[in-house]
């Protein structure tokens, strides 16, 4: 079987888009998916650029969050069945964790793949990275489900149990990902919500949105402040600068990655009195469990949801996105619609 990729091939370059053979066998817990969509995210564009060092894999394809349906399944899948429409997500779920399948091309004699990749037409991937959705659920939204949403929900509710409960909250870089974690954290959470980025439009985004207390410059944020803190960026100056202005007690989550070889410098002491800085592996969300809850909660408040802006392009057109994604400020998410 062929179908057509998107291939990382070298660190720092475009990538290679071309058809490629799918193995026809499938292997214990491995399931075939057809894309519906797939996003982008600052994960892709990091990996683009190596910022966690040397890439061991390549080459090889990547892509982590979107709407697929199953065409055929492992005899040993039991958590979907062929023609279920399915949330595709980077977290580890429920069912087997199988091996990654290898691929291979004209100009490549072995592909690599991890347990999940959604930049291809097709592709198969693990049953522990797929959690079947609702047919109903056609909102562009639903295509972060598998990392955006995901995570936020999880930083919200897992990383600082902050459901239901008051407090003031900052969020430090207004891009897709600080966006969904305001539009999740405001309808599960009563905190009061500060935003920080440098670009304009995300500032005027968030006062369109009614969030009044917004800031461009760090120098500006008021310290011992926050109960909250959520880095996105993984800018060291940002991240140190969201310690100083944790309230004692208050607590830091790092989201954001920063690139490899730099340091934040911190003052360590207010840590034995009660503040907290804390890493987030995706927010530690159980996608089976996450999932259906976040559906839920999109769908009661589907108009609060839609105010996220997608950009839509074609696969083939994918490298245009990261560019887009990168330099134009004006759209939230880039998205690969495999229907165009």
């Amino acid at each position: 079987m062929k179908t057509t990729a998107a291939i990382l091939a070298k660190i720092n370059s475009p990538l290679v888009i071309e058809e490629i053979s799918i193995p026809d066998r499938l292997e214990s817990g491995q399931v075939l998916i057809q894309m519906e969509s797939a996003a982008i995210c600052g994960s892709q564009v990091g990996e683009i650029k190596g910022v966690k060092g040397k890439d061991k894999y390549l080459p090889h394809l990547l892509g982590h969050e979107g709407i697929a349906i199953v065409l055929r399944t492992a005899i040993d899948v039991t958590k979907v069945s062929e023609g279920d429409r399915v949330a595709v997500h980077w977290m580890k779920g429920g069912g087997i964790d199988a091996k990654p399948a290898n691929y291979s091309s004209l100009n490549f004699s072995r592909i690599n793949s991890g347990a999940i990749a959604v930049f291809s037409e097709k592709s198969i991937i693990s049953e522990n990275r797929i959690t079947k959705i609702g047919s109903e659920n056609k909102s562009a939204i639903f295509s972060t489900l598998g990392c955006g949403l995901l995570t936020s929900y999880g930083i919200l509710t897992r990383n600082l149990d902050i459901s239901n409960k008051e407090g003031n909250l900052l969020i430090l870089g207004f891009g897709g990902i600080g966006q969904l974690i305001y539009l999740l954290g405001s309808v599960i959470t009563k905190a009061s919500f500060s935003v920080l980025d440098r670009n304009t439009y995300s500032l005027d985004l968030a006062k369109s949105w009614g969030i009044s207390d917004v800031y461009s410059d760090l120098g500006d944020l008021p310290e011992d402040k926050y109960d909250f803190v959520i880095d996105t960026t993984g800018n060291v100056k940002s991240i140190e600068k969201g310690y100083e202005c944790l309230s004692q007690i208050g607590h830091l989550i790092l989201l954001g990655v920063t690139p490899i070889g730099q340091s934040i410098r911190i003052d360590p002491m207010p840590l034995h009195f009660g503040k907290a800085l804390t890493g987030s592996f995706g927010g530690n969300a159980n996608p089976g469990i996450d999932i259906p809850v976040i559906q839920e909660l999109v769908n009661s408040n589907l108009n609060h949801f839609d105010k996220y802006k997608f950009k839509n392009f074609k696969l083939s057109e994918i490298n245009t996105a990261i560019l887009e994604l990168e330099n134009n400020p004006n759209f939230s998410r880039a998205l690969i619609d495999f229907s165009i």
